[in-house]
């Protein structure tokens, strides 16, 4: 059965918002799951992306994607339409622009019942394409998670390399945090030792880590923001875009006085 009020859904189209229309249904165990995630990719366009590496927790989302109405391809400072016989057609307009416009344009109120890494939009991110879309102007912010329940210090610092491979001009670290009233609280709620809600900050650990102490955590997340933002070429980076939006800034306060 679709989960949308036929009421709600029409008073909403009428006022040209954007709308999602789903269903849910319930199964038990994997098995269900991993044959789709198997079988998926065969067919062209499809996508899947993970929330996070696959088989590290329970309760993590998935999201399969298939049968895209529009594809967008950018590439340089040219940017295009494919249609579904892969023809390409090209757009007008600055990639910053058009990009910025379809983000707007496909942005939508996620239903309560789903969770907010819905969307209508999606796209794959590689190192060259978050280069690419800062080079155009558009600063990325990465986010990355500190003891995930399977982590170790081993396994985080490949996390770390990671992110310094992705350069991205800001990136947020933050820690593995099981709050209450989520799914994977329950998985976790025997060995949580915090003791208030206050201390559910993302930036301690607050249940029972089988390979990880309290004390790794926090020396883990220390270094990440410090390693990451006293890296040459990240301050190096940072001062060129500092100097590089002064100038434009500048340049176009002149040339509107000029006028």
């Amino acid at each position: 059965m679709i989960n949308r009020n036929f009421r709600d859904f029409k008073f909403q189209h009428k006022r040209n918002q954007n709308q999602v229309l789903f269903s849910s249904k319930r199964i038990k165990g994997d098995a269900e799951v991993l044959n789709l995630i198997d079988n998926f990719l065969t067919e062209k366009n499809s996508f899947i992306f993970e929330s996070v590496e696959k088989g590290i927790i329970k309760g993590r989302y998935t999201i399969f994607g298939k049968k895209p109405d529009k594809i967008w391809e950018f590439n340089n400072n040219k940017s295009y339409s494919v249609n579904k016989n892969n023809k390409k057609k090209r757009i007008k307009g600055k990639p910053k622009k058009i990009i910025e416009n379809l983000i707007e344009n496909f942005k939508f109120k996620t239903p309560s019942s789903l969770p907010p890494i819905c969307s209508l939009l999606s796209g794959f991110f590689s190192y060259d394409s978050i280069r690419y879309l800062e080079k155009i102007g558009i600063r990325v912010k990465a986010m990355y998670i500190v003891g995930l329940p399977a982590d170790t210090i081993n396994t985080y610092a490949k996390t770390f390399d990671y992110a310094k491979k992705v350069k991205s001009t800001y990136a947020q670290f933050n820690v593995f945090t099981p709050y209450p009233g989520t799914p994977v609280y329950k998985e976790y709620e025997d060995k949580i030792f915090a003791k208030k809600f206050e201390e559910f900050t993302q930036c301690q650990l607050v249940f029972k880590h089988k390979n990880l102490k309290s004390e790794d955590i926090t020396k883990m997340l220390d270094n990440s923001y410090k390693n990451y933002y006293t890296n040459p070429s990240w301050i190096l980076k940072y001062i060129y875009y500092k100097i590089k939006n002064t100038y434009e800034n500048l340049h176009h306060g002149l040339f509107r006085f000029s006028r």
